[in-house]
This record gives structure tokens, C-alpha cells and sequence, in this order.
């Protein structure tokens, strides 16, 4: 069973949470409040599977990844630099409870 622990106090990441869990069932959406210290001061979306985690955009596409068949597709994504991917991620991020 995976986890996802998203601000629920934000609508794009309530959206994200619920489509999520329609397409994989196992996994579980949780509250950042929940997290550590540590992870929760990093203000991101945090997938846990197993017993690794994963923050800012690997977070997204190991979650989506994790829904299987096509949505797999999205590890195209690791072709880009992980700092430039946390780069749009952080900025996405940073203006969420605007969206």
C-alpha cells in the first residue's frame, strides 16, 4: 500500500488526492500534518511506497507512474534535469492556492 500526503487545505492538491485514488486504489491519501518534522517543513507532496519516499516532482510521477498501463508514460518526464523539474514543480506549488 502507497501513501500520498498532500495540504488538504488546498484544492489543487484535494483534486489531485481524488483522482489519484480513483485510478489506484492502493493507495491512501493522508495530511501533510502528519508527516514529520522534517517532511512536512519541506511544503511538498510526499509519496511513500514501500519504504521509500519521494518529494516535489518525483513525488508526482512516481504517484501517477504508480497507477499503471498508460499513465506509465510519464516517466518520460526523468529525461528532464530533477532541478529543472523541481523548479516548475516549486513554482506550481508555490501559487497553488491561487489555482
Amino acid at each position: 500500500m502507497s501513501n500520498i500526503f498532500i495540504d488538504q487545505n488546498c484544492n489543487l492538491c484535494n483534486t489531485y488526492g481524488e483522482w489519484i485514488t480513483k485510478k489506484n486504489t492502493n493507495i491512501n491519501i493522508n495530511d501533510q500534518s502528519s508527516l514529520c518534522d522534517k517532511e512536512f517543513n519541506l511544503d511538498t507532496l510526499v509519496f511513500k511506497h514501500g519504504n521509500k519516499s519521494y518529494y516535489f516532482s518525483d513525488a508526482v510521477i512516481y504517484s501517477i507512474a504508480s497507477v499503471g498501463n498508460v499513465y506509465k508514460t510519464i516517466y518520460v518526464l526523468k529525461i528532464f534535469p530533477k532541478s529543472l523539474r523541481d523548479y516548475f514543480y516549486k513554482l506550481l506549488s508555490k501559487n497553488r492556492h491561487r489555482i
